[in-house]
């Protein structure tokens, strides 16, 4: 195994080439620590020939990369068959060491800008504009309703309407203007009263 170091748009490189085995631990990670004193925090580990990396290279590989994480870095690896990714990957569940096939995706990953953290409001829509949702759903399901009743009632009010306007039924109507003029008739026909005649004055007496 042999390691050399390069720097690219802010992250080391550190190309390891050859067959890993895992006596190889100390010397990766004396490496590893020498980039971290300089300050340098975001480490892309370019595997160039290599087939497999033992386990204990990836658990000394995991642990160095929680403390670059503590210092806003990471360690991440390059150069990574589909094959070997897989066994990586299989090492820890979640997977913890991050892979990538090639150094420049590696180093895109490391050097672009960080995503501003979104907070619990603005993931997801304010409860104020939920329940104005919800409000405003309400309001629009009550002014269908209103509406519906309004043209109930308009409708019921023009029947009214023309209820009242309708003439009454022509036949009770003769028989009360007949009934009207036989009582006139009637009125007519009887012969007033006559007063009873005064009683005449008592004669005098002699």
């Amino acid at each position: 195994m042999k390691l050399a170091l390069s720097s690219e748009k802010n992250a080391e490189i550190l190309s390891v080439t050859g067959p890993i085995v895992a006596h190889d631990v100390n010397v990766l990670r004396a490496g590893i620590q020498k980039i971290l004193k300089t300050g340098k925090n975001k480490i892309v580990l370019e595997l160039v020939q290599s087939e497999s990396v033992p386990a204990e290279v990836l658990r000394t590989i995991a642990s160095i990369d929680l403390i670059a994480r503590e210092l806003s870095g990471r360690i991440v690896l390059a150069g990574i068959t589909p094959g070997l990714r897989t066994r990586i990957d299989a090492f820890a569940q979640p997977p913890t060491i991050l892979c990538f096939e090639t150094r420049a995706q590696a180093i895109e990953f490391l050097t672009a800008p960080p995503k501003p953290e979104v907070g619990p409001e603005e993931s997801k829509p304010a409860e104020s504009e939920l329940k104005l949702q919800a409000d405003f759903s309400n309001l629009r399901e009550r002014v269908a309703e209103l509406e519906r009743r309004n043209k109930l009632l308009e409708e019921q009010v023009v029947r009214t309407t023309i209820a009242r306007r309708a003439p009454p039924n022509e036949a009770v109507y003769l028989a009360k203007i007949r009934n009207l003029e036989a009582k006139i008739q009637e009125f007519l026909a009887t012969p007033p009263p006559t007063s009873p005649a005064p009683a005449s004055a008592a004669a005098p007496k002699a």
